[in-house]
């Protein structure tokens, strides 16, 4: 099975920005692999903006 990963800035409503590699989107969340190699989730709603890199 083949996963497609893109490098993006993510912009939350808090005022963080957080850039790394999508490793999933789905309804409600997104999975970022970040720069410091750590996996997060973000909920949705708490994301501003998206710009792929």
């Amino acid at each position: 099975m083949a996963v497609a990963v893109c490098n993006a800035s993510i912009s939350l409503g808090s005022g963080e920005t957080i850039e790394g590699y999508v490793l999933e989107a789905k309804s409600g969340f997104v999975k970022i692999l970040d720069e410091e190699r750590d996996v997060r989730i973000v909920l949705s709603g708490d994301i501003a903006s998206r710009e792929i890199l």
